[in-house]
């Protein structure tokens, strides 16, 4: 991974494959918590600090597919905690989406197997047949948006990580895939 600055000059590079030799698929910017999320096709989701220091500070073990997108969504709650809440979209047409708490970057993982413990268990949800092309967060309709390579874009609850509804499916491309989308 290569971090550029703002004058294009490259800042810090980061060799993710030193652990274990795993493919890159897919990095996140973490705005609260100024870490940068990095995905593996090795079923593991690194986490490094914002000074990009060359190991990661800790991870998450994602076994139950290759995580493919990342998507982030920064909060403050309603008793004024901030929390910060990770989707992933993998090879399988899941999406499991992390509730990462407060305090989330206090921990290290500092020996193998120490994989980022969660208060809140992770929701998993299949919503695409095949791979999640993208996941994200969409603030003006408050809601998680994925797509696939099924066709389909599905509009979600991110805190239930259940569709809105029943026009919260909406059905394109599917020869083709819907491999993004743009709001």
């Amino acid at each position: 991974v290569k971090v550029w600055l703002p004058n294009l000059t490259v800042h810090k590079t980061l060799d993710v494959g030193q652990h274990r030799g795993r493919w890159l698929t897919a990095c996140c910017w973490m705005t609260q918590s100024r870490r940068l999320a990095v995905a593996c096709a090795g079923f593991r989701i690194f986490f490094y600090d914002s000074s990009l220091s060359g190991q990661p500070t800790t991870y998450i073990d994602y076994s139950k597919g290759t995580p493919l997108c990342l998507g982030y969504r920064a909060s403050t709650e309603s008793d004024g905690r901030e929390k910060e809440i990770l989707m992933v979209g993998d090879d399988v047409g899941c999406v499991t989406v992390y509730f990462l708490d407060d305090n989330w970057t206090s921990h290290e993982s500092k020996q193998e197997g120490d994989a980022l413990p969660f208060k809140k268990k992770p929701i998993r949800r299949q919503y695409h047949e095949g791979w999640v092309t993208k996941v994200g967060f969409v603030y003006e309709l408050q809601s998680m948006v994925t797509c696939g390579l099924d066709g389909e874009i599905n509009l979600c609850d991110v805190h239930t990580n259940q569709r809105k509804g029943e026009k919260s499916l909406i059905k394109l491309h599917k020869k083709y895939g819907v491999h993004c989308w743009c709001w």
